[in-house]
């Protein structure tokens, strides 16, 4: 793999790069930290596998990576976006307010299968003045996850980790595995104002969905959902809006880039 590669160069690439990373990448700017990057990374794509290696998650990568229960869920490295001559703006910026054919918006079951309390609800979304309304779809939530055009999007953070360890020790399930990946959701939950989760007696299949749920909140408009419920063989649960639409269960390959076209 070459995040494998990767890795090894780092470790091999002494103690500063003779370059300069953005701020988006502060404290992972050494090759040493930058390895941690590297790292969480790493986890990720490995548990987008087919059939993840969990164990190599929990032994060799998280621990590896920047991950810290302890440390603000929005540590990580971050793509910025400025004003400046030849930079970009963060192009899913918009006014929640903003007309129905300019407005980034939220499906109304975001924010009605939230728990009460959930302090994400107000962070990332705004009830509209007046409901978004194109195409027989409507929304009366205006999306405010990037609160300006230079608001900064997560390549990978902190509480991205605590999830992906939440769901390998779920995965795993050896003896303590489950306690131990309720005490990181519930981590994140506290983050949000929410008491702890327990099981009870639901065992692995409760911590999963627990699991499925508060990535769906904390990681929202980070581009995981649809990917999570593809995973888990879960895009049935996924809402359909109109008659004739569907959910995709793939990407279309680009006809450009098809070699057989």
């Amino acid at each position: 793999d070459l995040l494998d590669e990767a890795a090894t160069n780092l470790t091999n690439a002494g103690t500063v790069f003779p370059f300069n990373l953005s701020s988006g990448f502060n404290g992972l700017n050494t090759p040493a930290t930058f390895r941690e990057f590297n790292r969480a990374l790493r986890a990720r794509v490995e548990v987008y596998r087919p059939q993840p290696d969990w164990n190599a998650v929990l032994t060799s990568f998280l621990p590896e990576s920047f991950i810290n229960e302890t440390e603000d869920l929005r540590l990580g490295a971050y793509h910025l976006f400025s004003t400046a001559t030849n930079d970009l703006l963060n192009q899913v910026f918009a006014d929640p307010q903003a007309g129905s054919g300019d407005s980034w918006v939220a499906h109304n079951s975001w924010v009605e299968d939230a728990e009460t309390g959930d302090l994400r609800v107000d962070e990332k979304v705004q009830l509209r003045d007046e409901p978004a309304a194109l195409d027989d779809l409507s929304s009366d939530y205006g999306l405010f996850v990037y609160q300006s055009q230079t608001a900064p999007m997560p390549i990978i953070r902190n509480a991205e980790l605590l999830l992906i360890r939440a769901e390998a020790l779920a995965q795993r399930n050896n003896a303590g595995d489950l306690d131990a990946a309720e005490s990181d959701l519930n981590v994140i939950r506290n983050a949000a104002g929410l008491g702890n989760f327990s099981r009870g007696t639901g065992g692995q299949a409760a911590v999963i969905d627990e699991m499925l749920n508060q990535r769906r909140y904390e990681l929202f408009f980070e581009g995981h959902r649809w990917v999570d419920m593809r995973r888990y063989d879960r895009l049935d649960e996924l809402p359909i809006d109109r008659p004739d639409d569907n959910v995709w269960v793939s990407f279309p390959i680009p006809e450009n880039e098809n070699i057989n076209s």
